[in-house]
């Protein structure tokens, strides 16, 4: 196979990729967002965000320590789902408790 023959059937084939995960993000309808990241003339970025965290990404997300989940965890300010056999904290949950604090410190 020569060289152009390879670029052309690559070049329909990266386009083929790209109208099918065109059509799938179309399709689902949840993207957050779609755009160019500054400076960049081409392609598309496509971001959402978790609804879900392990122990580190919900300590993460909520500026504690992986260990202060744990504890929060036992001492029922959290809980978790599994979800692929993993527990995992809801984003919604998270929120809540970081809210449940902000109007305890505005009481005081």
């Amino acid at each position: 196979m020569e060289k152009s023959q390879e670029r052309e059937i690559l070049g329909a084939f990266a386009q083929f990729i790209k109208d099918v995960i065109e059509a799938g993000v179309k399709f689902i309808g949840t993207i957050v967002q779609i755009g160019l990241p500054t400076g960049q003339t081409s392609g598309r970025v496509i971001t959402c965000e978790p609804i879900a965290f392990d122990r580190k990404g919900a300590a993460n997300y909520i500026g504690v320590s992986p260990s202060k989940i744990s504890e929060l965890l036992s001492a029922g300010e959290l809980s978790t789902v599994v979800i692929g056999g993993r527990p995992k904290y809801l984003k919604e949950e998270l929120d809540r408790y970081v809210e449940r604090l902000r109007r305890k410190s505005r009481k005081q």
